[in-house]
C-alpha cells in the first residue's frame, strides 16, 4: 500500500500543476505517508502537517491552527504598540508561515524522510503553480482562534490575488492575508508576493 502511494505520489510530482485537485491530492497523499511512517506528529512537519491538513478541512481550530492565529495575535499587538510591517516586527515564525518558506522546506525534507524525490517541490517554477493553486483551495478556510487563546485575532484567512490589483507588477502572484480581531470591525491585511 505505501509503494503505491509513494507511486502515485511521485507521479503526481512529475506534473505540472494545474489545479486545485492536484494540490488536495498531493497534500492528502503526503498526509498518508507521514502518518503510515509515524512522522505526521513530528514537530519538525508542524507547518506541513497544517497545509495537508488546511487543504482538506473547512475551518481549523487545531494546535497548529492555534499557533499560527498566535502568531498573527503578536504582530496584532505589536502593530498596536508600534505600526511597522510584518517583517519589521521582529517574528520570523510569521514571516516564515506567510511566505511559506517553511511549508517548503518542510515539504521537501518530508519526501525525503518517506523515500520520494523532492525535485519537482526544489523548482521554483513548479512551487509557484502549487502555492498559487493551493492558496485557492484554503482561500474559503479560515484558521480560527479560540477567544482565550489570543487577545486581539480571533481568525485569519488566506487568498490568492493577481499582485496588480496592489500595485506589483513583476511578481507573478500574491496571497493576501486577513485577520478579524475582536475589538474592531476592519480588517488587519497583509500581502505575500511570489
Amino acid at each position: 500500500m505505501e509503494r503505491d502511494i509513494a507511486y502515485k505520489l511521485t507521479q503526481e510530482l512529475d506534473q505540472e500543476i494545474h489545479s486545485e485537485r492536484q494540490v488536495v491530492y498531493i497534500l492528502v497523499e503526503l498526509r498518508k505517508l507521514l502518518e503510515k511512517k509515524g512522522l505526521l506528529d513530528n514537530e519538525r512537519y508542524r507547518a506541513l502537517k497544517l497545509c495537508c491538513d488546511w487543504a482538506v478541512h473547512p475551518k481549523l481550530t487545531f494546535a497548529s491552527a492555534q499557533a499560527i492565529t498566535a502568531l498573527f495575535d503578536r504582530y496584532e499587538s505589536a502593530y498596536r504598540r508600534e505600526p511597522v510591517g510584518v517583517s519589521q516586527a521582529g517574528i520570523p515564525e510569521l514571516v516564515e508561515f506567510c511566505e511559506h518558506s517553511r511549508f517548503c522546506g518542510q515539504f521537501i525534507d518530508a519526501c525525503g524522510a518517506i523515500g520520494i524525490s523532492a525535485a519537482a517541490v526544489a523548482n521554483d517554477d513548479w512551487w509557484r503553480s502549487f502555492l498559487r493553486r493551493f492558496s485557492e483551495v484554503v482561500r474559503d478556510c479560515p484558521l480560527e482562534a479560540k477567544a482565550q487563546n489570543t487577545t486581539y485575532v480571533t481568525r485569519v484567512t488566506a487568498s490568492a490575488i493577481d499582485p496588480t490589483s496592489v500595485g506589483i507588477l513583476y511578481k507573478q502572484f500574491a496571497i493576501s492575508w486577513q485577520w478579524e480581531c475582536r475589538d474592531r470591525d476592519t480588517l488587519g491585511s497583509m500581502v505575500s508576493l511570489f
